[in-house]
């Protein structure tokens, strides 16, 4: 019985690791820059680092180069 509930337990964690992971990547593909960083915390909380890095230097590159529009196109 207790294997059992200890399987269980774990399927429950694991399968709410993969619902916040898959949140976080709905949040950031909705277009809007707010979502897309409460994407970063649901990154944060599934553990999976890697979509964090990729979507922080998205964010960081496209600001980047928003910046470097501003200061083209300022006289």
């Amino acid at each position: 019985m207790t294997l059992r509930w200890r399987l269980m337990l774990t399927y429950v964690v694991i399968s709410g690791v993969l619902c916040v992971d898959e949140l976080g990547r709905r949040l950031e593909l909705s277009g809007d820059a707010e979502l897309a960083a409460d994407a970063h915390l649901c990154y944060i909380v599934s553990g999976n680092t890697e979509r964090l890095v990729a979507s922080w230097d998205k964010v960081l590159s496209d600001s980047a180069s928003h910046d470097a529009l501003q200061v083209t196109l300022l006289p």
